[in-house]
C-alpha cells in the first residue's frame, strides 16, 4: 500500500481538491470516508493471528480489478433507500484504490530487486511523511481519523459481500488497537513486542513498526513513491468526481481501474 499515514494523508489531500458537491457530502458522513481510506486493509485485522474468512476476503479483494470491485460497489450503492454513507465510504475506498494501483507495481519489483519487506518500504514511507509534516515517527498516534461505531460497521457490512456487521465492527476495533500496539517508541515496548510476534510465528509484522532511523537502502522507493503519490491525486479527484456518473451509466473507468489492488512487479527500466 503504502501504509496508515499515506492513505490518510492522501485521502485528505484529495478531499481538498475536491468540487464543492462531494465535499459536503463527505463532510456530512467523514469518519466513513475515513475508514474507507484503508480500502480492504481493514479486514486483515479481523483475529489478525488466525486464518478466517474476513482476511480471505481482503486477499481475494486485492486480487479482483478496480472495475470489478466499484462495478459491485456501485450495485449495492444503487440498491441503497439512502445510498450517501455507504457512497462516501466508497469514495475513501477509491482513494484507496488508486494510491494503491500506482505504486503497488513499483512496490513489488523494489522487493524483487531489494530483498526488502513490503512493509517496511511503505513503513519508511509513511516515516518520510511524517517527518515532513513535523511528527516524531515513533511517537505519532496513526489512528486518531479512526472511529469504529455499530453504525459505521453497518455500512461495511452492506459494502463487503458476506461481512456481518459484527465482523466489520471487530474488525475496525482489532485495527485500532493493533496499529497502537505497533507504535512502539521505547527500546524496551518494542524489545517486548518484537519477541512476541517471533515467538507467535509473526516475525513479518515486526517490519511494521517505523524504524529509529530512515533506511538507507529504502532512499529510493521513498522518493519513487512520494513522486507517484502526487500523480494519483488527480487521477482520484477524478475518480471520485466521476463515480456516482459512471454506476448510472453516464461514463467509464480510467484505465487504471483495470489494474488489481496489487498489480505484478513492473519491469526493470535503465538507469
Amino acid at each position: 500500500m503504502p501504509t496508515t499515514y499515506a492513505h490518510y494523508r492522501f485521502g485528505c489531500t484529495v478531499y481538498n481538491r475536491l468540487p464543492e458537491k462531494q465535499q459536503h457530502l463527505i463532510d456530512t458522513y467523514r469518519p466513513l470516508y475515513d475508514i474507507g481510506l484503508h480500502g480492504p486493509d481493514v479486514l486483515f485485522y479481523y483475529r489478525p493471528f488466525l486464518s478466517n474468512e474476513v482476511k480471505a476476503l481482503g486477499n481475494s479483494m486485492h486480487n479482483q480489478t478496480g472495475q470489478e470491485v466499484f462495478a459491485q460497489a456501485g450495485e449495492r450503492i444503487l440498491r441503497e433507500f439512502d445510498f450517501r454513507p455507504l457512497l462516501v465510504y466508497t469514495y475513501g475506498f477509491l482513494c484507496h484504490f488508486v494510491l494503491d494501483a500506482m505504486c503497488h507495481g513499483y512496490v513489488a519489483r523494489k522487493i524483487l530487486d531489494s530483498g526488502i519487506s513490503h512493509s517496511e518500504i511503505e513503513a519508511e514511507f509513511d516515516r518520510a511523511l511524517m517527518v515532513h509534516d513535523g511528527y516524531n515517527p515513533v511517537r505519532h498516534c496513526v489512528t486518531g481519523h479512526l472511529q469504529p461505531t455499530k453504525a459505521h460497521a453497518a455500512v461495511l457490512s452492506r459494502f463487503f459481500s458476506g461481512i456481518t456487521q459484527r465482523q466489520a465492527y471487530e474488525a475496525m476495533r482489532s485495527m485500532v488497537q493493533e496499529l497502537n500496539l505497533l507504535t512502539q517508541p521505547s527500546h524496551l515496548g518494542r524489545g517486548a513486542l518484537y519477541a512476541a510476534l517471533t515467538l507467535s510465528g509473526n516475525r513479518g509484522m515486526c517490519d511494521l513498526v517505523v524504524n529509529y532511523r530512515a533506511n538507507p537502502a529504502c532512499f529510493d522507493s521513498t522518493e519513487e513513491l512520494a513522486r507517484r503519490y502526487v500523480q494519483a491525486q488527480p487521477k482520484a479527484v477524478e475518480a471520485i468526481s466521476s463515480y456516482f456518473d459512471i454506476i448510472h451509466g453516464r461514463g467509464t473507468y480510467d484505465s487504471l481501474f483495470d489494474r488489481t489492488f496489487d498489480p505484478s512487479p513492473e519491469e526493470k527500466t535503465d538507469g
